[in-house]
C-alpha cells in the first residue's frame, strides 16, 4: 500500500510540473531546437509558436522562430519575430545575434526593394546599439557600412550626387574598419569594392576583388561583380578570363557559362558560343534546365530561330517536359512578331492539353493584340470564373477591357491581378497608365512607389514616378528622377521622351524638341518621339513644318507604312482633307491583303468625308468598315453621326444604340447619343443621364460639359446652364458652339443685349453651316 501511495505522489508531482507554463514553454523550446537542428523546420515552427501561446513575451522563442522563418525565405515573418526577440531578450549573445539577423533582413530589403526611411532609421539604430555595446564590434561596423551604402544609393537615385558621395565615403571607412577586425571576409570586401567602384576608384575595387577570389574561390558575388565591371568597361579579354575562372571554381553555378556564351556571340565567336551551350546540355542530368537555358541565351542574343531549335531538342531529350518547351516556343515566335505561327503552336498545345490555363490565356491575349476584343473579353471572363485567383487571367481581361474603352472595369481587373499576384508588376503598370490618362497623378505616384517597392530597378516604375511628378507640377522632382534613370541608361527612348514632355511643360520648346528627336533616334521603330514633335508644332500653328518633317522621314524610309499613316492622320487633324484622303487611299493599296488594316482605313476615310461635309461618302466607307469590323464601337458611333448628318434619323438612332451596346463605357458615344436625343425631341432625362455618365468617363472634354448645359437649357434650368456656358466661353473664346448656347440661354433669360453680342461673336467664329443657320434664326427673332 505504501508503495502504491508513493507512486501516486510521484504522478501528482509530474502532472503538476507538466501544468507549469514555465516548464512547458521551456520544453517546447528545447524540442523545437532539436527539430531545427535536424532540419525539420515545420515541426520546429509549430513548437516555437506553442511556446509563444503560453508566453507572448518569450524572447528566446521569438529568436528561434525568426531563424526558422529566415531559413525558409519567409523574410517578412522572420523580420517580425527577430524584431520582437531584439526587444524582449536579455542582453547577451542571442540578443546580439537577433539584432544582426534582423539587420541583415533590413539590408536585403533596402538594397533590393524599397528605400524606406523608417527602415533605414531602424537599421541605423541597430548598428549603433551594437557599436554602443562594443565599439570594436565587427558586425556593428559592417552594418554601419551597409547602411551608408544604401543611403548613398538612395541619394544617387534622386539626383543628390554630393550626398551620395559623402555616404559612400562613410561606407568605405566603416567597411575598412570591419575588414581590419576580421580580414578577408567576402561580406565586407564585396560591398567595399562596390562603393570604391561607384566613387570612381576602380583600380582599387578590381584589386580588392581579384585578391578575394584568389583566396575565396567560391565567392560567386565577387566573381559576378568582376564580370559586371569588365563588361561595363568593354574589357572582353579580362571578362572571358574571369568567367572561365569562375566556372572552374564554381562548376555547379551555370549562369557563368551562360554569360560566356553571350560574350562569345558579342565577339562574333559563334562557334565557341555554340560549344559552351552544347557543353551545358551534356550536363543536363545535373542541370535539368540546360536546354531551356540554351534557348534563352539564343533569344537574348537575338537568334529566336536557334532558340526554337534548342527548345525542340529539349522536347526530344526530356519528353515529359514537352508542354513547358512548347510554351517557350510560342514565346520565341511572339518575340519575332510571328503571331500566326505562335497561334498555331498554341492551338496544337490546346488540342493535347485543352484545359491548360496558360495556353488558353495566351489564345485570348493574341486576340487582344489582333483587335478581337469582344471574343477576348468573353473567353477571359469564362477563364476568370474557372480560375478566380489567377493573376494573369485578371491582367489580360483588364487589358482587353481597357482597349475596349471600359476603363472602370479594367481598373477592377488590374486591382484583382495585383491582389492575386503580390509581386506581379504588369497590372500595376497598366493601372498607373489608366490613372494618368484621367490626370489622377497622385494615384499614379502611389502606384509608382508600389512598383518600385517590388523592383526598385524597374524602368517603368521610374518613368511613372517622373510622369506623376510632372503631372503634379513638381518639376524638380521629375527632373531628378529622370537624371538618375538616364545615368543608368543614357540612351533610353522612354526616358528621353519623358524628358521632352517635362521640357515642354516647363515652357522650353527647343529643348523639348531636341529630347523628342533623341528619343526617336534611340528607337526609330516607335513613332512616339516624332509624334510628340508634330503635336508640339501643330499646337504652335506650324502645320506646314509638321508635314514637311513627316515627308522627310517618309523619303528616308519609303516602305514604312506607319510613317505614311502618321502623315495622313496629321493632315486630317490639320483639316487638309484632300491630303488625308490621298494618304489613306495610297495606304489602302499597300495594305490590300490585311483585312483589319483595310477596315481601319475605311474608318478613317469615313472621318475625312464626315468632317469635310460629305455624309454620303462617309456612310459608304463606314459601312465597308462595319462589314470588316462589325462589333467596333467607334465604327458604329461614327456611322450614327454620319446618318444623322444625312438626315436619316432612324438609322442614326439604331447605330448610336448599337455602339453603346458594344461599349457602354465609351464617353464619346454616350455624349453623341445624348445630343441625338436632345436634337430629335427625345427623353431629356435620359439624355441627361447619358451625358452625366459621359462626363464621368471623360471629365476634361468641354463638349460633354456643353451637352449637359444644353440639356439644362431645354429643362429651363437656366441659371445652371448659364453657369456652364459662361465658363466654357471664357475658357474657349473661339469655339462658336459655346457662344451660341450662351447667347440662346441669355435670350431665354431675357438679357437680349448680351444675347445679341454673344450670338454675333458665335457667327463670326466660323460655325458649321447648320449651326450658322440656327444662330441667324435666333438673331432674326430678336
Amino acid at each position: 500500500m505504501r508503495r502504491c501511495t508513493g507512486i501516486c505522489c510521484l504522478l501528482i508531482v509530474a502532472v503538476s510540473c507538466n501544468r507549469d507554463p514555465e516548464v512547458r514553454k521551456a520544453k517546447y523550446l528545447e524540442r523545437g531546437n532539436k527539430y531545427m537542428d535536424a532540419g525539420r523546420l515545420r515541426e520546429a515552427s509549430i513548437l516555437y509558436r506553442r511556446a509563444l501561446k503560453l508566453d507572448p513575451r518569450y524572447g528566446a522563442a521569438y529568436y528561434r522562430l525568426g531563424l526558422v522563418e529566415q531559413r525558409q525565405d519567409r523574410w517578412f515573418n522572420a523580420g517580425l519575430a527577430l524584431r520582437r526577440a531584439a526587444e524582449l531578450l536579455p542582453e547577451g549573445a542571442e540578443r546580439v545575434d537577433a539584432r544582426i539577423q534582423l539587420a541583415d533582413i533590413l539590408v536585403i530589403y533596402l538594397e533590393t526593394m524599397q528605400r524606406d526611411s523608417a527602415l533605414l532609421q531602424e537599421l541605423d539604430q541597430l548598428s549603433q546599439e551594437l557599436l554602443d555595446r562594443d565599439p570594436k564590434s565587427y558586425q556593428g561596423h559592417c552594418l554601419r557600412g551597409r547602411w551608408a551604402a544604401v543611403k548613398a544609393a538612395a541619394s544617387w537615385e534622386i539626383g543628390q550626387r554630393g550626398a551620395a558621395s559623402e555616404h559612400r565615403a562613410t561606407a568605405i571607412e566603416e567597411f575598412r574598419i570591419a575588414g581590419g577586425i576580421r580580414p578577408g571576409r567576402p561580406e565586407v570586401l564585396v560591398p567595399l569594392a562596390r562603393c570604391l567602384w561607384d566613387q570612381d576608384r576602380r583600380q582599387e575595387a578590381e584589386k580588392l576583388l581579384l585578391d578575394l577570389v584568389a583566396t575565396e574561390k567560391h565567392s560567386i558575388t565577387a566573381y559576378s561583380d568582376l564580370a559586371r565591371y569588365y563588361g561595363a568597361e568593354g574589357r572582353a579579354k579580362e571578362l572571358e578570363q574571369i568567367l572561365i575562372r569562375a566556372e572552374q571554381d564554381n562548376s555547379a553555378h551555370y549562369p557563368f557559362a551562360i554569360e560566356r556564351a553571350v560574350l562569345y556571340h558579342s565577339l562574333k565567336r559563334d562557334a565557341e558560343a555554340v560549344a559552351v551551350l552544347e557543353a551545358l546540355k551534356r550536363r543536363a542530368r545535373d542541370y535539368p534546365d540546360a536546354y531551356q537555358a540554351a534557348g534563352d541565351v539564343c533569344l537574348r542574343i537575338g537568334k529566336p530561330d536557334d532558340a526554337i531549335r534548342q527548345y525542340e531538342e529539349g522536347i526530344r531529350a526530356i519528353p515529359r517536359e514537352k508542354l513547358r518547351f512548347q510554351k517557350l516556343i510560342v514565346q520565341a515566335l511572339l518575340a519575332q512578331g510571328k503571331s500566326l505561327q505562335a497561334t498555331r503552336v498554341n492551338e496544337s498545345i490546346l488540342k493535347e492539353f485543352p484545359e491548360d490555363i496558360d495556353s488558353l490565356v495566351l489564345r485570348s491575349a493574341t486576340r487582344i493584340d489582333a483587335g478581337d476584343l469582344q471574343k477576348a473579353i468573353a473567353e477571359l471572363a469564362q477563364l476568370e470564373r474557372r480560375a478566380p485567383d489567377n493573376a494573369v487571367v485578371h491582367y489580360h481581361l483588364g487589358r482587353a477591357q481597357a482597349a475596349n474603352g471600359q476603363r472602370d472595369a479594367a481598373r477592377l481587373q488590374f486591382a484583382e491581378a495585383s491582389r492575386y499576384g503580390p509581386r506581379f508588376l504588369p497590372p500595376r503598370i497598366a493601372l498607373a497608365g489608366i490613372e494618368m490618362e484621367v490626370d489622377e497623378w497622385g494615384r499614379a505616384l502611389a502606384l509608382s512607389e508600389e512598383i518600385l517597392t517590388l523592383d526598385r530597378r524597374s524602368l517603368q516604375g521610374q518613368l511613372i514616378r517622373a510622369q506623376a511628378y510632372r503631372g503634379l507640377k513638381k518639376y524638380p522632382e521629375a527632373r531628378a528622377v529622370l537624371r538618375g534613370l538616364m545615368a543608368a541608361e543614357a540612351n533610353s527612348a522612354d526616358a528621353l521622351l519623358e524628358l521632352g514632355r517635362l521640357e515642354e511643360a516647363e515652357g522650353r520648346p527647343r529643348e523639348a524638341e531636341a529630347a523628342y528627336r533623341a528619343s526617336y533616334a534611340a528607337d526609330p521603330r516607335s513613332l512616339r518621339g516624332l509624334q510628340a514633335i508634330t503635336a508640339m508644332r501643330t499646337a504652335s500653328g506650324d502645320g506646314k513644318a509638321v508635314l514637311r518633317i513627316l515627308q522627310q522621314e517618309i523619303e528616308k524610309a519609303p516602305d514604312r507604312n506607319d510613317l505614311r499613316a502618321e502623315y495622313a492622320d496629321t493632315a486630317l487633324r490639320l483639316g487638309l482633307y484632300s491630303l488625308a484622303e490621298q494618304g489613306y487611299k495610297e495606304l489602302m493599296k499597300r495594305l490590300s491583303g490585311d483585312a483589319k488594316a483595310t477596315g481601319a482605313l475605311h474608318l478613317r476615310l469615313g472621318e475625312v468625308y464626315g468632317r469635310s461635309g460629305d455624309p454620303a461618302r462617309a456612310i459608304e466607307h463606314l459601312e465597308k468598315a462595319r462589314q470588316i469590323l462589325p462589333a467596333h464601337a467607334v465604327v458604329l458611333n461614327n456611322l450614327a453621326v454620319a446618318y444623322e448628318m444625312a438626315g436619316r434619323r432612324k438609322e442614326a438612332a439604331e447605330y448610336f444604340e448599337a455602339s453603346l451596346k458594344e461599349n457602354d463605357d465609351n464617353g464619346v458615344a454616350l455624349n453623341n447619343l445624348a445630343c441625338y436625343i436632345l436634337d430629335n425631341g427625345g427623353d431629356v432625362d435620359r439624355a441627361l443621364t447619358l451625358a452625366q455618365r459621359a462626363r464621368q468617363k471623360l471629365p476634361d472634354r468641354p463638349e460633354i460639359t456643353d451637352t449637359i448645359g444644353w440639356i439644362y437649357y431645354h429643362k429651363n434650368l437656366l441659371d445652371s446652364a448659364l453657369e456652364i456656358f459662361e465658363k466654357l466661353s471664357a475658357n474657349h473664346p473661339k469655339q462658336p458652339s459655346f457662344r451660341y448656347h450662351l447667347g440662346a440661354a441669355l435670350l431665354k433669360k431675357g438679357d437680349r443685349a448680351r444675347a445679341r453680342k454673344e450670338l454675333q461673336q458665335a457667327l463670326a467664329s466660323q460655325p458649321s453651316a447648320d449651326e450658322a443657320q440656327r444662330i441667324r434664326a435666333l438673331l432674326e427673332r430678336m
